[in-house]
């Protein structure tokens, strides 16, 4: 058994890191404020965004078993997968 790391979605993890760089302006701007709704918003929304992030770098690894993925999610076909040199 093996696990090997695919390539995972580049694309909407910058976009999630773009959003929580955004939040975390918000997040400056409550606390300065002294809006505390907001900010407690705000960081209740970097968390979810941060444990977005995980489980996208989580999901690009994927156990194998004599070279066939044992588990590649829903929906999604084995051959589809991109191994990464």
């Amino acid at each position: 058994m093996r696990i090997i790391k695919y390539r995972p979605k580049y694309w909407m993890i910058i976009l999630l890191a773009v959003g929580m760089l955004l939040d975390g302006i918000v997040l400056g701007q409550a606390i300065i404020t002294h809006d505390w709704t907001a900010a407690v918003g705000s960081l209740v929304f970097a968390y979810n965004m941060l444990m977005n992030i995980l489980a996208l770098i989580a999901a690009s690894y994927v156990t194998t078993t004599h070279g066939v993925p044992e588990d590649v999610g829903p929906n999604t076909k084995a051959t589809t997968l991109r191994e990464e040199a």
